[in-house]
């Protein structure tokens, strides 16, 4: 039986939903993720413990996405120390 769950995304993470998804897809090759406005939707195989599957999900939902956002922000600051090192 196929499940689908819903994520809301906060507004300030809005910006790094697909790169987001693009990660979770390695992590869940059998999931299908879509990205709609403010949500990012699974759907995935059920099995025989759903509870423990969704939480796991949702948890590196968030982790993936949290991961995204700080490499997004510090992007600047890593070019320039690079730059600054590498004259």
């Amino acid at each position: 039986m196929m499940k689908i769950i819903t994520i809301d995304i906060a507004g300030c993470f809005i910006d790094v939903i697909d790169p987001t998804i693009h990660r979770l897809s390695y992590l869940y090759p059998n999931a299908k993720f879509s990205r709609n406005s403010s949500t990012i939707e699974i759907e995935y195989l059920d099995n025989e413990k759903p509870t423990i599957v969704e939480e796991t999900i949702r948890k590196d939902v968030h982790h993936q996405i949290y991961r995204a956002k700080i490499y997004q922000d510090t992007l600047p600051m890593r070019k320039w120390f690079y730059e600054w090192f590498s004259q």
